[in-house]
């Protein structure tokens, strides 16, 4: 038998997602001091990173007693895990794990590689990532050529470019 709900029920709400995760986050904190009990390890997959991003505006104070990995991030989290070690939050031996499965993920990776944003991070936190994932990311970075080339040609829609143009171009950019 089934359960009725309203469309608020069932509608996600960010805003109020990220009040919770606060308040998890905040309570954990104080638990994990008080009782000196072991660090909280988190895994951060996808979407969470946005919601992570967003909770961490109502969390006043350290979160030292939490450790924070996250895989496949569908944003960029070099300002994320900027903030978490100011916060005092400590990180995985690989903070970032990259499968190559999630689409987002590789748009996120692709553009944060574009401007050197996550290597400058990653060595500011004293971090590295592990071989297999420098090899995705290496596939990132080999493919910049052809994401640069996409958007220069969106920006140019209209200007008497044709179809074959773009592919004779990216296949100067990339061997297909």
């Amino acid at each position: 038998m089934g359960t009725w709900q309203t469309q608020q029920m069932k509608a996600f709400n960010p805003a109020a997602a990220a009040k919770e995760l606060a308040r998890v986050l905040i309570g954990t904190q104080k638990k994990r001091v008080s009782n000196q009990l072991p660090d909280v390890a988190w895994s951060i997959a996808g979407d969470g990173a946005k919601l992570l991003k967003l909770a961490l505006g109502s969390c006043p104070g350290f979160l030292d007693k939490h450790t924070f990995k996250f895989i496949d991030p569908s944003i960029d989290v070099s300002n994320l895990l900027i903030s978490l070690e100011q916060k005092g939050a400590k990180f995985d031996k690989e903070p970032i794990k990259i499968t190559g499965k999630n689409t987002a993920a590789n748009v996120a990776i692709a553009k944060s590689l574009q401007n050197d944003n996550l290597s400058r991070t990653l060595k500011s936190i004293d971090r590295n990532l592990s071989a297999g994932t420098k090899q995705i990311l290496n596939s990132h970075g080999r493919n910049s050529a052809q994401i640069n080339l996409s958007q220069q040609l969106l920006k140019n829609k209209g200007s008497g470019t044709t179809f074959m143009d773009i592919v004779n171009q990216a296949q100067g950019a990339a061997g297909w």
